[in-house]
């Protein structure tokens, strides 16, 4: 497998996760040298949520699903299964989401965007909210109470924050932070010598409920990765439930309230590229997420794999010279060409019909959280 990182900022960010997952010594000149830097950053952050006011919105409640290190944890699928659940138990509950529209450049701090899928692009809103508003409405600005409050105006009693535990700015009813089990929390250090948007200690205090992602991909609630063995979502992955064990007994050591779980990954359009694998065509595929090695395990894990892979920065927005590119390779021998969900909101739509679409969803056992349950019984 060819894996071709495009552009400088890509092969960057490549280097700075390596870094990051780097267990540093203390007489490491490169050390020295940054950890000035991560100490700034600490003093900064700390001053800023000292300064920040904390607002309360009148009749909504609020949950914040964010993680600790930077990127790729699994915010928004978390976000996605957690609203599924919420509409399927709760369809009195009206939920919305709010987010601050990462890179999307018709994002203000005076002005709410709602999201509509065939008006706006990732461009103008970013790639995310666009994902989200294929289910729920979702209002985007870079102030999060005004984002509340217009969801609020227009009927929502419940907002889901993708994105938003270091912000201090508005009051959070629950907060559920994500960490993928593979890749934990680096080296533990906060940016920019480690990957930590926080310190660990603050985070945890916060959170109501951990999430640990699986870094195994599941189809039917059956592992891929050993059909064998016939095995339920609760035991699926003894790796991971070990690791939720020796985690939660540190983390509760920061907060003993904190609740753990697991969330597991399966492939939605399974049978479609079941289809693509008895074609026996050469495979690309094109990957501009946090952690592009996870969605190159999931394509490993029911038998693909790509010939080449086309490494892009995470929110990368794709010029049309760039997509003609590569469906030019991709052409010349008759392949077929892969990508993300959210990879696909930011490929130009005329586009799209060259790709087959990886569809992806997590799965969590949100019924057995107590305190999930007893808030949405509340609204």
């Amino acid at each position: 497998m060819n894996v071709k990182r495009i552009g400088i900022r890509s092969m960057c960010i490549n280097m700075i996760q390596k870094i990051w997952n780097k267990e540093w010594k203390f007489y490491n000149p490169l050390y020295v040298l940054i950890f000035p830097i991560s100490v700034m950053y600490f003093c900064c952050y700390n001053f800023k949520l000292y300064i920040t006011k904390t607002q309360k919105i009148k009749n909504l409640y609020t949950i914040c699903i964010g993680n600790i290190t930077v990127g790729g944890g699994g915010k928004t699928p978390t976000a996605l299964s957690l609203a599924q659940y919420i509409l399927t138990k709760y369809p009195k509950i009206k939920v919305a989401f709010i987010s601050t529209g990462y890179k999307g450049r018709d994002i203000s701090k005076n002005h709410v965007i709602k999201v509509k899928i065939d008006k706006h692009s990732a461009k103008q809103v970013g790639d995310e909210p666009l994902l989200l508003a294929s289910l729920l409405p979702t209002y985007v600005s870079k102030s999060r109470v005004m984002a509340a409050c217009k969801a609020k105006q227009d009927g929502a009693n419940l907002v889901i924050m993708d994105d938003g535990i270091q912000d201090n700015s508005i009051h959070k009813d629950l907060i559920i932070t994500v960490i993928d089990s593979k890749f934990l929390l680096g080296n533990s250090c906060l940016l920019p010598i480690g990957p930590l948007r926080t310190t660990l200690k603050w985070a945890i205090s916060k959170t109501n409920i951990l999430i640990f992602t699986s870094s195994k991909y599941i189809n039917n609630g059956v592992s891929i990765i050993n059909k064998s063995e016939q095995k339920d979502l609760s035991t699926l992955d003894k790796n991971l439930g070990n690791l939720c064990e020796e985690k939660n007994r540190y983390f509760q050591s920061f907060n003993n309230k904190l609740k753990t779980t697991s969330g597991y990954t399966f492939i939605i359009n399974i049978n479609k590229l079941n289809n693509i694998i008895s074609q026996n065509k050469p495979i690309f595929a094109l990957i501009g997420i946090a952690h592009p090695e996870k969605f190159i395990q999931l394509l490993k894990s029911v038998n693909i794999s790509p010939n080449e892979v086309f490494v892009f920065p995470d929110h990368h927005n794709y010029s049309d010279e760039e997509i003609k590119n590569i469906i030019r390779i991709v052409k010349k021998i008759d392949g077929t060409l892969l990508t993300t969900t959210k990879d696909s909101v930011r490929i130009p739509k005329k586009f799209l019909c060259y790709f087959c679409i990886v569809e992806i969803f997590m799965t969590i056992d949100w019924h057995e959280i107590d305190i999930l349950e007893e808030m949405m019984q509340t609204i």
